[in-house]
């Protein structure tokens, strides 16, 4: 090799050399920024209300976490530590599933108000719920490398909103009433079912005997939710009892009580269908006020009908006239009233809804009130339904052979109406004034006994279901809870009670809770009553 070409040599190394030394301090100066970066990001991590994470891996090991998320898992270190080694309470509850869909898609995931049972150093995990985003940290190619969460806990939130829907319900339950008037001629039977998340407030029903013996069947819907839709509700329901003992019929009802509601100066709607039963005439006249229409089935038909009425406007909306139609009511005729919430479904026609119901009322055939109720409710409602839904089921019984059959909430405050519906069918099957006083007693016994010891004063129901057979009375109260022993030794009188006033007391188990059978003769020697 000449003199000229190791020059040329030397001079192409030393290029090669500062190229390189070029190389290196780009690249020394990359990692610089990148690093800067990397910390300018974590503090702006660092500083914001919510919980930060970042993971790396396919096993999804912490690297970065926040200050306000080391102060969310209560303190504990996680560092280093991959997510099933930090939280092994979240085995099982759908979470680690989730990193591991996000990390392997590399697509993005985002929950709102997801609960989660978490242990924040109290060695018991508790219930939580956040909103949060899983998004992938991407490589050059696309591939994920890691994963980005940030989480914002709401359990305060989702607490202060299910407390509001509590109130709500409480209150709607409590401006409903507790019990139905005794009627002859009808088995009468209702259901209020409250929605899903914090809609509840506006659905209502009412049943109630006239001065003049007619009996009064309303049922209405406040538009709104919570507690003011449930305010308007009671006023609105006590305004069609005073017009209705006014002696208004259903269209004069709805007249006055949409000026009323006009006259109290906010922008509250509701719909309503106020109908009035006649047990001399035989007949229904009923009046609505642009609420769904309701479904006849005649007795013996092949088929329910949805009941054409006079289309009219809610009330609040204007100041109108509504009319009303007469129908009759024969032996096993059926009328189903109801709330919008039964029928109405998303991205589904009202049609559809009514057909649904329609059918439904078919099949049912000629069933007790309480039957068609739940056979209704479990052919119409699915676990999306958000509105809440009320129901009444009127069905006309035939003239001999009429029995009772009640179902009330097991609460104090139902006792009262139990009493007086039960009075009400003594008196009609022609009691003794002596008998019935004593049944009174011992069935007041067996229902308050079922509230306190069956359902310990929470709620539930209570059946009661009472005939006159060849025997005399048998009346049977049924409760559906479980059945716990008395805690003072002066409890515990109601059975002896029921013993000394009853010809016969039997108390059964049930699968479903406990049954107690009341039998008393109408004559010293046992039959019915003249």
């Amino acid at each position: 090799m000449g003199a000229r070409e190791i020059e040329q040599l030397k001079s192409s190394v030393a290029a090669l050399t500062h190229l390189l030394e070029t190389h290196e301090n780009v690249v020394a100066e990359f990692s610089d920024r990148l690093r800067v970066e990397r910390d300018r990001l974590k503090a702006v991590f660092r500083d914001i209300p919510a919980a930060v994470a970042v993971t790396r891996g396919g096993d999804n090991r912490f690297e970065f976490v926040n200050d306000f998320f080391v102060q969310t898992i209560g303190g504990r270190d996680v560092v280093g530590r991959t997510v099933r080694e930090a939280f092994p309470e979240l085995e099982g509850q759908g979470y680690f599933e989730l990193l591991d869909g996000v990390f392997s898609s590399g697509e993005p995931y985002r929950a709102a108000e997801a609960r989660v049972m978490l242990d924040r150093g109290g060695g018991q995990p508790d219930e939580a719920y956040f909103t949060y985003t899983y998004v992938p940290l991407l490589d050059e190619d696309g591939k994920a490398e890691g994963i980005l969460t940030h989480a914002v806990e709401v359990t305060e939130l989702v607490r202060a909103r299910e407390r509001e829907r509590r109130e709500a319900e409480a209150l709607q339950r409590s401006l409903l009433p507790g019990g139905l008037p005794f009627v002859a001629e009808l088995d009468i039977a209702v259901r209020y079912q409250p929605g899903g998340g914090a809609r509840v407030g506006g659905d209502w029903y009412d049943v109630f005997r006239l001065p003049d013996g007619r009996i009064a069947l309303a049922l209405g819907d406040v538009v709104g939710h919570g507690t003011r839709a449930a305010s308007v509700m009671a006023q609105i329901r006590t305004a069609v009892r005073a017009y209705a003992f006014e002696g208004h019929e259903p269209r004069g009802v709805l007249n006055h009580t949409d000026r009323l509601l006009h006259s109290m100066g906010a922008d509250d709607m509701a719909t309503l269908v106020y109908g009035v039963f006649d047990p001399a005439a035989e007949t229904l006249t009923i009046a609505s006020a642009g609420h769904p229409p309701p479904v006849f089935r005649p007795a013996g038909a092949s088929d329910a009908e949805i009941l054409s009425v006079v289309i009219a406007p809610p009330l609040g909306i204007q100041m109108g006239s509504y009319e009303q139609r007469t129908l009759q009511i024969g032996e096993d005729d059926v009328v189903v009233l109801y709330t919008d919430g039964l029928v109405e479904r998303r991205r589904e026609s009202l049609d559809t809804g009514l057909e649904r119901l329609r059918l439904r009322v078919t099949e049912a055939g000629s069933a007790e009130a309480a039957t068609l109720c739940d056979a209704v409710l479990a052919g119409m409602l699915t676990d999306d339904v958000e509105d809440d839904v009320a129901l009444l089921v009127v069905r006309r019984l035939p003239a001999a052979g009429r029995e009772l059959k009640l179902r009330l909430e097991a609460e104090p405050g139902h006792l009262a109406p139990l009493r007086q519906q039960l009075r009400g069918w003594l008196s009609t099957v022609e009691a003794p004034a002596d008998i019935a006083d004593d049944v009174m007693i011992a069935v007041g016994e067996a229902a308050a006994n079922a509230v306190e010891h069956a359902y310990r004063m929470s709620g539930g129901p209570i059946e009661v279901e009472a005939i006159v057979d060849a025997d005399g009375l048998a009346i049977v109260i049924r409760d559906f809870g479980a059945w716990q022993q008395p805690r003072r030794r002066d409890r515990g009188l109601g059975l002896r009670m029921m013993r000394a006033f009853m010809d016969e007391v039997v108390v059964r188990p049930t699968a479903e809770g406990t049954e107690i059978l009341l039998r008393r003769k109408l004559r010293g020697n046992g039959g019915t009553a003249a």
